[in-house]
C-alpha cells in the first residue's frame, strides 16, 4: 500500500516544511521574555501582540489581509499555549511602503493607542524589505527595539526579516538586533535559496514582487511560533537591556509631534486644515494619519504663511504625503527651512498614491533650539500640500 506524505503549504513535505522553518532562525536570543509570554498564556492571563512593519505586516498578498502572517501567528500562539483564544489581543500595525523611521513616529498612535494604552507583550518588528536607503541609517530600527524593551521589560521583541524578489536589508539589521540579544527570524534564509533551486516555486510563495501569498504568510507565522517552541523546551537564559546603544548618535527619547507637546511651539500658518485622504490603512479602512497639517488647494484666499515649529532637538523627521492623482486639486512643492536656511524642497507628485515620504531634516550630535518652517514653493502657493507627521529626538 502506498504511503502518502503530509502536504504542507508551499507544496512541501512535512519534513521539508520543518527543515525550512528551522533554517529561518538567525538567533534564538534570550528566551526569558518568550517564556514569560508562554507562562502568562498558560496561567490564563491576557497578552498583547503587535506586528509593526510595512505592507507584509499589514497583510498584503492574500485576498483577505486577515490571512497575513501576524493574524495567523495570533491564532497559532493562542492555540498552542492559551487557555482561551481571546487571551491574545492583536494589533496589526503594518502600513504599506513605510520604513522604520515612520514606524518610530507611528509607535505611540499605532501601537500603544491601538492596544488601548497597553504596552505589547510581543512586538514583531518587520521593516527589512522597506528600509533600503531609509533616512536614519538604522537608528530608527534600533530605537524601535529599545522602545519595546524599555516600555515593558518583559516584552518579547522579535526582529522579523521578510523577503522580496529584491531580497532585504537584514545584513545590516542583524548586528543591531544581536546587540540586544533578541530573537531574529529570516524568511530570506529559507525561501530565497529554495526558489533559486526550484524546491519552492516563486509563484507559490509570492503574490507579486514583494508580498507573500496566503501560504507564504502561513510559513512566516509558523516561523514565529517556532521561536516560542524552541524557548519553551530550553532552560531559562538571562535577558538584560544593554546600557549602551549599538549605533552612534542614536535617536534617544524620540517623540511624535502632536501639537500638544509642551516642548514644541507651533504656528500652523496656512497649514491649518486637515487632510482626510492620507495613506489608507487596511485594518482601519481609512486614512492612518488623522492628525496632519494641510495647506489646501486654492488656499481659501489666505496668504502663504509657513507652518512654523520651534523646539529643542538634535534630529527632526518630516513625513509628507505624495499625491500625483488630483487633477482638480493638484499638489505642489513645499520648501523646508531650518533656522532661515533652505534645506529641502519636497515634491509630493513623485509617486502619488497618498503614500508617505519620510525625510530627515535635522541630524546633529547635540540638542539645540531650532526653528523649522515649511511653506509652499514659488509657483505652488495655490496648490495643496500635506504634512502627514513629524517627530524629533529630544536627547
Amino acid at each position: 500500500m502506498a504511503i502518502s506524505l503530509f502536504a504542507a503549504p508551499l507544496n512541501q513535505t512535512d519534513k521539508n516544511w520543518k527543515t525550512m522553518i528551522n533554517e529561518t532562525v538567525v538567533d534564538k536570543g534570550s528566551n526569558a521574555r518568550l517564556k514569560k509570554v508562554i507562562e502568562k498564556l498558560r496561567n490564563g492571563e491576557t497578552i498583547y501582540v503587535c506586528g509593526l512593519g510595512g505592507s507584509v505586516t499589514e497583510g498584503a498578498g492574500p485576498a483577505d489581509f486577515h490571512d497575513g502572517y501576524i493574524y495567523q501567528f495570533q491564532k497559532l500562539l493562542a492555540e498552542k499555549y492559551a487557555k482561551n483564544a481571546d487571551q491574545v489581543i492583536l494589533d496589526g500595525a503594518g502600513l504599506g511602503g513605510t520604513p522604520s523611521p515612520l514606524g518610530l513616529i507611528r509607535y505611540e498612535q499605532d501601537v500603544i493607542a491601538d492596544l488601548g494604552g497597553h504596552k505589547p507583550d510581543v512586538l514583531v518588528i518587520e521593516f527589512s524589505v522597506n528600509d533600503w536607503l531609509e533616512c536614519s541609517k538604522g537608528r530608527a530600527f534600533e530605537a524601535l527595539i529599545r522602545r519595546g524593551l524599555t516600555d515593558n521589560p518583559d516584552c518579547a521583541v522579535i526582529a522579523l526579516y521578510a523577503t522580496a524578489t529584491y531580497a532585504n536589508q537584514q545584513d545590516w539589521m542583524i548586528p543591531i538586533a544581536s546587540h540586544y540579544n533578541i530573537p531574529q527570524v529570516s524568511i530570506r534564509n529559507a525561501i530565497d535559496k529554495r526558489i533559486e533551486s526550484g524546491e519552492v516555486k516563486k509563484d507559490d510563495y509570492f503574490a507579486d514582487y514583494a508580498h507573500p501569498k496566503k501560504d507564504g504568510h502561513t510559513f512566516m507565522a509558523n516561523c514565529l511560533l517556532n521561536i516560542f517552541e524552541i524557548a519553551d523546551k530550553e532552560n531559562l537564559s538571562k535577558s538584560e537591556i544593554p546600557a549602551d546603544w549599538n549605533l552612534a548618535n542614536p535617536l534617544k527619547n524620540f517623540r511624535t509631534i502632536t501639537g500638544t507637546d509642551g516642548r514644541v511651539i507651533m504656528d500652523k500658518g496656512s497649514f491649518s486644515e486637515k487632510d482626510s485622504a492620507t495613506q489608507n490603512n487596511l485594518k482601519k479602512g481609512k486614512g492612518n494619519f488623522p492628525l496632519n497639517w494641510h495647506h489646501p488647494y486654492g488656499n481659501n484666499g489666505s496668504s502663504n504663511e509657513p507652518l512654523r515649529i520651534t523646539l529643542k532637538c538634535k534630529a527632526f523627521i518630516l513625513v509628507f504625503k505624495e499625491n500625483a492623482a488630483s487633477p482638480t486639486k493638484p499638489f505642489g512643492n513645499a520648501q523646508v527651512y531650518v533656522d532661515g536656511k533652505l534645506v529641502k524642497t519636497c515634491d509630493p507628485t513623485n509617486k502619488g498614491w497618498n503614500n508617505c515620504n519620510v525625510s530627515m531634516i535635522i541630524d546633529e550630535t547635540e540638542v539645540k533650539e531650532h526653528v523649522i518652517e515649511i511653506k509652499m514653493a514659488p509657483g505652488s502657493e495655490k496648490k495643496a500640500f500635506t504634512v502627514v507627521a513629524m517627530g524629533y529626538s529630544a536627547d
